[in-house]
């Protein structure tokens, strides 16, 4: 196994990590320093997971309490994982 990612190496060569540009938030420049790409990328996912809830307070109380269905904390069977990798 270690010949093969020798070989993979060799081919392929070292991985070079690096960090793709993005658009600013406007779409007018093209972020290419590290820096401002990880603050961009702050500044969307900000502005999508933290908006309000356009469902109401209301609603919430109005459904029904389940008891926990603790049978989901068991590691799957082995013929559950059978099935599930066929």
């Amino acid at each position: 196994m270690k010949n093969f990612f020798k070989a993979i190496k060799a081919i392929y060569g070292l991985c070079i990590k690096g960090t793709a540009p993005l658009l600013s938030s406007d779409g007018t420049t093209l972020l290419t320093e590290k820096s401002l790409i990880l603050k961009r990328w702050v500044e969307h996912f900000r502005s999508e997971l933290n908006c309000s809830s356009a469902i109401s307070d209301a609603a919430i109380d109005r459904l029904p309490q389940l008891d926990t269905n603790n049978d989901l904390n068991l590691p799957p069977s082995l013929p559950e994982t059978i099935r599930a990798v066929q």
